[in-house]
């Protein structure tokens, strides 16, 4: 199993924190983590974007995605807006009230991705549930990056691996 992300407290609120490496090199997998068409393939909402600082962003779930979400967050649609945009190292947004950030650095013939999650949602209550949503998002941008898939992956699949992970992620951020 791929390393479990960390959820630590910090000053600005829970961050979950995830760090990968990949066999591409930093341009590939800047291309995975920005581009629109294959973020489709491994990111949880369709992204609509320009590539600057300060642009608006729309996040849109696929209608059969919104079943599984709490409550408060069944919106077929979210807002947010691009806050660093730095190729090839840096990419961060506001995901509603949240903050996603990628980074990326060379590593040997590879990269290093550090990805972390600002939960900024002072009623959000599941961050095991979003640790296990992002550990399976990161598998399937692995796997895009190792051409294994060229779509998204079967939802069924999907929530097999969630429920195979949960509760590793309930363990591991329970002493958190």
């Amino acid at each position: 199993m791929t390393d479990l992300g960390t959820l630590t407290q910090t000053d600005s609120g829970p961050e979950l924190r995830f760090e990968r490496r990949y066999t591409q090199p930093r341009d590939r997998v800047w291309v995975a983590i920005t581009d629109p068409a294959e973020l489709a393939i491994w990111f949880p909402a369709f992204v609509q974007y320009e590539p600057a600082a300060g642009s608006a962003m729309r996040f849109d779930f696929p209608p059969e995605d919104l079943e599984d979400m709490p409550g408060e967050v069944q919106a077929a649609h979210l807002r947010g807006e691009v806050l660093t945009f730095e190729p090839p190292e840096r990419f961060s947004f506001r995901w509603a009230d949240d903050v996603l950030t990628f980074s990326l650095a060379d590593d040997g013939d590879g990269c290093r991705l550090v990805f972390t999650h600002l939960l900024r949602d002072t009623t959000f209550e599941d961050p095991q549930g979003t640790g296990t949503g992002w550990h399976v998002c990161l598998e399937a941008l692995e796997r895009l990056l190792d051409g294994e898939i060229d779509r998204r992956p079967d939802r069924q699949g999907v929530i097999a691996r969630v429920e195979e992970l949960h509760d590793a992620y309930a363990t591991a951020f329970s002493t958190t």
